[in-house]
């Protein structure tokens, strides 16, 4: 059975037949959202008008809603060592996450369809942290995230790290003069 977005209609247990899913707008909003969505994670609780699924059907669904809804959004996960087995977060890493966490309420844990990081948080709120193979970001009171590295944090590519780039010099053969492959045997004349 699907409603008038076009999205399957979820069961939660053998005892419900069909779930009535309420769905959030803001006051200027013409989408609707997951209490969970990335758009209305800076609207507060109160600021969110809730909109039973199948009340609106004129309202559209944002995309990240209806990948959530159709099973393609998140995956989430019952425990903190779960996800970082799924992503996965290096084993000397995990200690200071969990230092950090422990200042931090969450009742959540996901990873995203891309795989990118691992996330905590409350349901219909912000993630309070984003977990990556090599830094962790946490959510501060106004908003923004900040940011500690791993000591075996490998940054991005290029530049955009801000980590400075090294280029390392190839040897060179010491008979032809030419760059020495990796083996440590020249190709051209076998030195």
């Amino acid at each position: 059975m699907r409603s008038p977005h076009g999205l399957p209609q979820l069961v939660h247990d053998q005892e419900m037949t069909a779930t009535e899913i309420v769905l959030y707008r803001t006051a200027a909003g013409k989408s609707l959202h997951l209490p969970s969505c990335a758009h209305l994670q800076d609207t507060p609780i109160e600021n969110r008008i809730p909109v039973p699924l199948n009340d609106h059907p004129e309202l559209p669904v944002c995309t990240w809603t209806a990948d959530e809804l159709a099973g393609n959004g998140r995956r989430y996960f019952e425990t903190l060592d779960s996800a970082f087995e799924a992503l996965p977060v290096p084993i000397e890493n995990r200690i200071r996450v969990r230092e950090i966490l422990t200042a931090l309420s969450f009742d959540r844990v996901w990873i995203p369809n891309g795989g990118q990081y691992v996330a905590v948080g409350l349901s219909g709120s912000a993630a309070a942290a984003y977990i990556n193979r090599g830094f962790i970001e946490v959510r501060l009171p106004e908003g923004r995230y900040e940011q500690e590295r791993f000591a075996n944090y490998g940054g991005g590519s290029g530049s955009s790290s801000g980590l400075p780039t090294v280029a390392l010099a190839a040897k060179p053969c010491p008979t032809c003069n030419l760059e020495m492959p990796a083996t440590g045997r020249c190709d051209d004349c076998d030195a």
